[in-house]
């Protein structure tokens, strides 16, 4: 699928996103991550799937890119709420 983030435009597959996670271990649950995408079996925080993906930092884009993205992509996601 292709998108655009800030002007430059991505074409990235369900493989892509697959093999960027495959080594690299999720940031760890809390802090400021509350939407949570599954890969592997394990929940990794939405931007940094992406990050990981397109090699741009966290800063250069919205969750709700990362949100829109993976959605497309079918992977499941999650939200954590604070209590």
């Amino acid at each position: 699928m292709d998108f655009a983030i800030r002007g430059i435009t991505y074409w990235i597959t369900r493989d892509d996103v697959l093999r960027a996670t495959q080594d690299s271990p999720p940031l760890p649950v809390g802090g400021r991550h509350n939407h949570f995408v599954t890969v592997h079996g394990k929940e990794y925080p939405v931007k940094q799937v992406i990050r990981l993906v397109i090699g741009r930092p966290r800063t250069g884009f919205h969750t709700r890119h990362a949100l829109r993205i993976l959605s497309r992509l079918q992977f499941p996601m999650s939200r954590r709420t604070s209590n």
